[in-house]
């Protein structure tokens, strides 16, 4: 394993846990944000997304200077992304000073030049639009600081709809966001759909009551999409009675492999997250599910990682496989709303074909494992009896790795990819992939098992 890959490695580790980091693991993340590798650089501002309180004032004026000159684009989209995190917590101490907040005045010193830099680059029209749409997202954070509110206000209206969308859902992140509760309720009317979802989706975070009677319609609409996008929307501000009388009736009419089975899980969460800590939603919101299922995914990377470790894995390969076990698991229970037991081989070409490539931002050096390592731990839940056709699965796994291959380069189609091939210390676009032929039956299987393809992923 590289020096690179093991930075990688204590990176995901710092990021994996749910609370700020300490000083120690900050001065480190500090450091490698100067790091040669852009991959490493990202992943060091990535991981630190978190509402810190305690961040220095240094590692700041690094993200404001890799946002502004990297000449990796994929570091300055998470230099930006975590300034607007950093930007909400100084926003959330010069709230908590108990008068009406001035944040020129309130807010520490780096907060006015973190603004104004979301502020240049959302406006900048010289910029790729992808990397404008995470600026607009991440201003949205600050939507409660009037300055930024003027910015958000042009882009409620911009000819772009890429850019619309994202003021609409860059504005629900604030609680203060009554500004916009009339361009809000227009934009249910665009023409675009994402912006119109995106409208509803921040209308419902925000519960303006202005919105319930079109929500209330839209519950019913013929497009799947804004049907769905109701139901989410509707559940975290309609009235609590109401929200619990229709999501059963939905549910009734919606099958386990309808797209729209997604929305009405999600539906039910922002429900339960309004429901008192001591009182449950009845098993019938979740189709006979119980919480426990949901509990005991926690623990099964670990039993993976523990179950491989016994092939001579040296810690940094462990924190991969486990990361990237958590990863899918996340996918399964939260992105899909099921249980693991559910998977079918839709599921898996979903995950490797959409979900991977689009969502997944801290990913192994050596893209090409990602297969390999899923059909693993997919073999893992068969000898587990956790999915009885884990082994089913795991081959169809290893059968996608040219389509991955192929999703992950048009992903990143333009920029440098992160952690195709091995080029990582520099920023020079990877060489393509080398098309994988079909495994022979006697060959050693892909997935590292050390067995025969014929006797593993290919029985």
């Amino acid at each position: 394993m590289s020096d690179d890959e093991r930075i990688l490695s204590d990176i995901r580790r710092i990021a994996k846990e749910m609370r700020p980091p300490s000083r120690t693991e900050l001065e480190r993340l500090h450091g490698w944000l100067e790091h040669s590798s852009p991959f490493v650089r990202a992943a060091a501002a990535d991981a630190t997304r978190f509402r810190l309180t305690n961040i220095r004032s240094e590692m700041v004026a690094a993200l404001l200077s890799h946002a502004r000159t990297d000449p990796s684009f994929v570091v300055k989209e998470a230099c930006l992304d975590a300034l607007g995190h950093v930007g909400m917590a100084y926003q959330e101490l010069a709230e908590e000073t108990g008068r009406p907040p001035d944040f020129q005045r309130d807010c520490p010193p780096p907060y006015r030049e973190l603004r104004d830099l979301l502020m240049t680059v959302a406006q900048d029209k010289t910029q790729p639009e992808s990397l404008r749409k995470v600026a607009i997202l991440e201003l949205g954070c600050l939507s409660d600081d009037p300055v930024a509110q003027q910015p958000l206000h042009a882009f409620l209206d911009d000819p772009s709809s890429v850019l619309r969308a994202a003021a609409a859902q860059g504005v629900g992140s604030r609680s203060a966001a009554c500004e916009f509760e009339d361009k809000l309720l227009a934009l249910f009317d665009d023409p675009d759909e994402d912006v119109e979802r995106a409208a509803m989706l921040s209308c419902g975070k925000l519960a303006f009551p202005s919105a319930l009677n079109r929500l209330r319609d839209l519950c019913s609409s013929p497009n799947p999409r804004i049907r769905g996008t109701a139901w989410i929307s509707f559940a975290a501000c309609g009235p609590i009675e109401e929200v619990e009388d229709l999501l059963p009736e939905l549910a009734g009419t919606v099958a386990d492999d309808d797209p729209l089975a997604e929305d009405l899980a999600e539906a039910h969460y922002q429900l339960s997250m309004r429901l008192p800590e001591d009182e449950e939603l009845d098993d019938h919101y979740f189709g006979g599910g119980d919480e426990d299922d949901y509990a005991a995914t926690e623990d099964i990377a670990e039993d993976f990682v523990v179950h491989e470790g016994g092939k001579a894995l040296d810690e940094p390969q462990q924190a991969e496989l486990r990361l990237e076990a958590d990863t899918f698991q996340g996918f399964v229970v939260h992105y899909l709303g099921i249980e693991m037991e559910e998977l079918t081989k839709e599921n898996v070409r979903e995950y490797l074909l959409d979900y991977f490539p689009q969502e997944v931002r801290v990913v192994p050096e050596d893209i090409t494992v990602v297969p390999a390592h899923l059909a693993r731990f997919l073999r893992f839940l068969a000898s587990e009896a956790v999915v009885d056709h884990g082994n089913e699965l795991a081959t169809y796994a290893i059968n996608l790795q040219s389509a991955f291959e192929s999703a992950m380069r048009q992903a990143y189609e333009g920029n440098t990819p992160r952690g195709l091939g091995t080029g990582m210390g520099n920023d020079e676009p990877t060489p393509p992939l080398k098309a994988q032929s079909k495994v022979s039956r006697n060959a050693p299987c892909p997935c590292g098992s050390g067995k025969k393809f014929k006797k593993c992923c290919g029985r």
